[in-house]
Parts: C-alpha cells; sequence; structure tokens
C-alpha cells in the first residue's frame, strides 16, 4: 500500500503581524497542534467532479461539503505538480477560528505530499504551500506557511518576489500563555485598511508600521544574541518589545475593548505583558509569564475572571514552555 503523509503546524506570530508585507523581518513559533494530510495511492474511488485531467480524489475526513469544496480547489490549484490518484485524508486539531494557521497549515501539509517531503523545511514546498494559501487570503506573505513548515521558533526576513528566508532562532524557556477572543473583522479586512491608509501617506499608520517593524527587528536580534547576554537581558529586552508592540498595534485601531480588558486583568494574574498576534481585532493573542508558576496561575484564575466580566474565549487558555516545546492542555 502506498500511503504518503504530510503533516504542518500551527502557528503563533510574535512580532511582525501587518508590517512582514512592508518589508520589515517577523517571527514566530510553532504550535503543539497539526494538521496531516494523507494520501493512500492504492484506493482509488469514483471521480470527483471539477478535477482536472481525469485525476481521481476522494476526501473522507472533511467536516462537511464546504471543507470538501475547499481542498479540491486547493488541489486544483496545485494541478501543475501532478494530482496523484487516490483517496485523501485530512486530520488536523489546529483552531480554526482565531489566526492560528489553520489555513497555513493545510496548504503546507497538501504540498508536503504532493512534493513528496515528508519533514524538513524546503523552499520548494513553501513556494507551493504559499500559492495554494492564495485561495484563502489573497496575497500571503509567506509567513504563515513558513512557520507552519518549519516546526520551530523562527524569524522569517523578506524577499523581493518571493517567499521570506527562514532564520532558526531558538529561545530560552518562555512560558507563553495563548488564546483567541472573537474576532470582529476578517483578516482581508483589516490588511486591506491598513494598507489604505498606507498608500495615502497617512503620517500616524506609516510611523506605527516603522516602529513594529524596529521592534520585531530588535526581538530577532535579541534572540540571535541571547545565549551570550543571558536569559534575563533577552527576557527585559522581550517584555519592553512586547509592550511596544501591542501599545503601536492599539494605535493603529487593531486591538479591542475585549483584549484590552484581557491584558489588564492577566497583568493582576502573573503576566508581565501580552499582545494580539496577527490580524488583530480579536482573534489570536499570547501573554507573556516571567515563570512556570506565572503561567500556572494565569490558566488557573484568569478564565474565571473573564467570565466575570462578560469575556468569551473562541479559543481557550494554554501555555507553551517555548525552551521544552511542552504545552498544556486547555482549561
Amino acid at each position: 500500500m502506498k500511503i504518503f503523509r504530510g503533516r504542518a503546524s500551527g502557528k503563533l506570530i510574535l512580532f511582525g503581524e501587518h508590517v512582514a508585507v512592508y518589508g520589515y523581518p517577523a517571527a514566530g513559533i510553532s504550535l503543539p497542534c497539526s494538521t496531516e494530510a494523507i494520501l493512500n495511492s492504492e484506493s482509488v474511488p469514483s471521480a470527483e467532479s471539477g478535477m482536472p485531467q481525469g485525476r481521481t480524489v476522494s476526501m473522507s475526513a472533511c467536516q462537511n461539503k464546504k471543507d470538501k469544496e475547499i481542498l479540491l480547489r486547493l488541489l486544483q490549484c496545485a494541478e501543475e505538480e501532478g494530482i496523484p490518484a487516490g483517496q485523501w485524508s485530512v486530520l488536523s486539531d489546529v483552531p480554526r477560528t482565531g489566526g492560528f494557521g489553520s489555513s497555513a497549515a493545510l496548504c503546507a501539509a497538501l504540498a508536503r505530499v504532493l512534493l513528496r517531503c515528508e519533514s524538513g523545511y524546503s523552499p520548494q514546498v513553501h513556494r507551493l504551500a504559499n500559492a495554494m494559501e492564495r485561495i484563502f487570503h489573497g496575497s500571503p506573505s509567506g509567513l504563515d506557511t513558513g512557520l507552519a513548515l518549519f516546526g520551530a521558533s523562527s524569524a522569517w526576513f523578506p524577499r523581493h518576489g518571493g517567499i521570506p528566508a527562514p532564520l532558526p532562532l531558538p529561545l530560552p524557556g518562555l512560558h507563553l500563555v495563548y488564546g483567541a477572543l472573537p474576532r470582529e473583522a476578517d483578516t482581508g479586512s483589516l490588511v486591506g485598511e491598513i494598507k489604505q491608509r498606507f498608500e495615502s501617506g497617512d503620517g500616524k499608520t506609516m510611523e506605527c508600521l516603522r516602529g513594529l517593524g524596529a521592534l520585531s527587528g530588535e526581538f530577532i536580534r535579541l534572540a540571535s544574541r541571547w545565549r551570550g547576554k543571558g536569559e534575563r537581558a533577552f527576557f527585559q529586552g522581550m517584555v519592553s518589545a512586547v509592550l511596544g508592540a501591542q501599545s503601536l498595534l492599539g494605535a493603529l485601531g487593531l486591538s479591542s475593548r475585549p483584549l484590552d480588558v484581557l491584558l489588564a486583568l492577566s497583568r493582576e494574574r502573573g503576566s508581565v505583558g501580552g499582545k494580539l498576534s496577527g490580524a488583530g481585532r480579536g482573534g489570536a493573542f499570547f501573554l507573556l509569564a516571567a515563570d512556570e508558576r506565572g503561567g500556572n496561575e494565569l490558566l488557573e484564575n484568569l478564565p474565571e475572571r473573564l467570565v466575570r466580566e462578560g469575556i468569551k474565549l473562541a479559543v481557550p487558555l494554554k501555555v507553551i514552555n517555548t525552551g521544552k516545546g511542552s504545552s498544556k492542555k486547555p482549561v
């Protein structure tokens, strides 16, 4: 039996959201959740309507008709690579809401199967995955699909006309608590709004984007040199960058009242700072704890406090230790 598998992870952007498309670097981590695409090439079902060149493909694990239609479109997008005959399955525990890269993980997992690249980072796989993600996001920067494929903390540097270039970014043992709030606007609308303001020459927007780009670059420099300067200096620098980035994202109108309240409450319960992660106005966020105890206190105490404030989470809180790569189940 010929079975081909491809796996890609969810992601959490630490710095560089909204500025990666303007030539600034970005940094993020891969999450423990993942999407796996499986092709059984010896199980050839009846032909699916709409497939190119008479190829036959069946999706056995799609949750609904819309999922199946999206998967067909993605495979059609990859027609130049050849659509293998067989039965496709897709399994995923990446949250489908909030901005944790569910679409990027799907595209990356499919690209791995199509190009027979089961593991490791490959620019060729990255290019195909990013081309497929245009179905979801129009003109993706390549950051999300890169993080999905890289499988570890990394920095990404834009390249003109191509996918960004990766740099491994081994981090010390950070205790990050992450979750998501209900979205108030979709990614495309927010990206388009910032682009319109940028292209109109809006001074405040341009200043904020420059500031975000500078903070992203500074974090990458800190992360690249922390072994020489020590974990304490790195941690202090990261706290400063997190607070500064969230302030600038708020000035761009990308924060939200629920997130602002959540960040304030989190500081009363063990967080030293936090920010949105991704497009903003709801969606993904992360909180930075000083140590494991602080992270556990956030997990134990913050959800109840949010309920009392009438704030609902779209994705429950989890914690990840970047030094150990471990995670805890949702509260």
